[in-house]
């Protein structure tokens, strides 16, 4: 659904977007097109750290599926064996 609201700037020019975003938005991509509108898409910044889960499709999946099992309760309990490093 299109929603359109009227903001107006502060006193330092600045405009107040936070009821148009969900909670998770950080930051825009702002664009002005050749007629002066001016097109803002939300973002949402991860840390880089985190960037090659993204990058890997089947990890990625993975912890979906496991968020998922983890849900519905599909747990099982943990072999602290298979986390020791190997010597």
């Amino acid at each position: 659904m299109l929603r359109s609201v009227k903001i107006k700037l502060d006193g330092k020019r600045r405009l107040s977007l936070g009821k148009l975003v969900d909670e998770h938005v950080t930051g825009f991509n702002a664009t002005r097109d050749p007629d002066g509108r001016i097109i803002l898409e939300p973002t949402l910044d991860i840390p880089v750290r985190e960037v090659w889960l993204y990058k890997n499709r089947p990890a990625l999946a993975s912890v979906h599926k496991g968020i998922e099992d983890a849900q519905k309760g599909a747990t099982s309990p943990l072999d602290m064996a298979l986390l020791a490093e190997e010597e």
